[in-house]
């Protein structure tokens, strides 16, 4: 039965619930009351502790020394809302006053970072803001300043994005640690954003240990750190060389391509195809490569070379180096002069025809930008 109907309702029920409604709605005086409260508490004799209470002297006066402290904050803080225009820096229950939102939502504002405290007090509430603080915050109007505070992880990574597009450090830092206090370090957002504060700031060695932290983790938590990664490295302006390669890397990774360059190169199931399927530098690198692998053989070299028992001299080796820098340095001048010298077309024709129609695709032993596709942070 609603309070209204009841019969034994009167006029002094609806008074004493007005004033009860009146104290957990208004912020400042819902703080008055918490701030007596804590008095009391501090006050009382069970509250009270003596030296035999406390293993050693030193800790006794600790906790002298915080009782103290946290008395004059209480006192202090009811001072300045009793006086507030005597003071720059007010409690946080005259701010939410101002914008018209309870202490637990202040609350939620200030620990999302959207209010920047001046004073942090024991308590969260206790806190304290300056002034100008309050004007910004009433600029910016409580509809916004709640709906940022409820903002799930992934739109508080958009943000962060935009702000490393621009190179806002502060921002994308705030927005890092949001996600942090919704979750942990190692949420795969907050990975990524570390990682991108790190390429602006130019620390290298910092980009390159977050990211071998991500590839040495396990499935469930790779993947997802792999797409936030590749969103945030898209979105990041250009950076040094070395950055730029770590970028370039990073996302052919994401993209799906080998961690390890010679992995699966040489499985015989790895389909074939036409030379009229496969790249201008796929069918040039197969066209080289038979260069390369006939003139070995020639120089007599293959067996040593696919033996694991065969020691192979310093001089041994710069033979080797000699032969296939030869080899490889004739297949591009014949194929360059293919057009203009017989015998560049008799040499290239020798090894082109001479082969199946049909030949496994060459692959990259180094992770390399995808062809025929821009650059990231070309901007």
């Amino acid at each position: 039965m609603p309070f209204f109907s009841d019969p034994n309702f009167n006029q002094k029920t609806l008074k004493v619930y007005d004033r009860d409604m009146a104290r957990t709605t208004n912020p400042i005086q819902q703080r008055r009351d918490q701030i007596e409260s804590g008095i009391s508490k501090l006050q009382s004799a069970k509250y009270q502790k003596k030296r035999i209470d406390f293993k050693s002297d030193s800790a006794f006066e600790n906790w002298l020394n915080s009782y103290a402290e946290k008395l004059d904050e209480l006192y202090e803080e009811r001072t300045i809302l009793d006086f507030p225009e005597s003071y720059n820096e007010i409690p946080l229950a005259i701010l939410a006053s101002e914008l018209g939102v309870g202490l637990s939502d202040i609350q939620s504002i200030v620990a999302e970072g959207m209010v920047e405290v001046s004073y942090v007090g024991y308590s969260p509430v206790a806190a304290r803001v300056t002034r100008d603080e309050v004007s910004r915050a009433i600029d910016v109007g409580r509809d916004e300043l709640m709906r940022r505070t409820r903002m799930e992880i992934p739109e508080i990574f958009e943000e962060a994005l935009e702000a490393l597009t621009v190179r806002d450090i502060a921002a994308a830092q705030r927005a890092y640690r949001r996600i942090e206090g919704h979750d942990s370090c190692i949420n795969p957002f907050a990975l990524a954003i570390e990682i991108g504060i790190h390429f602006l700031e130019g620390k290298v060695a910092d980009v390159q240990e977050n990211i071998e932290f991500i590839l040495s983790r396990n499935y469930d938590g790779l993947i997802p750190s792999l797409a936030a990664v590749r969103s945030m490295f898209t979105a990041l302006p250009k950076g040094s060389h070395l950055l730029q390669t770590i970028r370039e890397r990073v996302i052919a990774i994401a993209d799906g391509a080998k961690e390890s360059p010679f992995r699966d190169s040489f499985y015989s199931y790895i389909g074939t195809r036409f030379s009229s399927q496969m790249s201008e530098n796929q069918n040039l690198s197969i066209y080289a490569g038979d260069v390369v692998l006939d003139s070995i053989r020639r120089y007599k070299l293959l067996k040593s070379l696919q033996s694991s028992r065969s020691y192979l001299s310093e001089a041994k080796e710069q033979e080797i180096e000699r032969v296939i820098h030869n080899a490889i340095y004739t297949a591009l001048e014949s194929h360059r002069t293919y057009n203009e010298s017989p015998s560049s077309k008799m040499y290239v024709d020798m090894f082109v025809g001479v082969k199946s129609t049909r030949r496994k695709p060459p692959e990259l032993i180094e992770l390399l930008p995808k062809c025929g596709t821009k650059s990231a942070g070309a901007n």
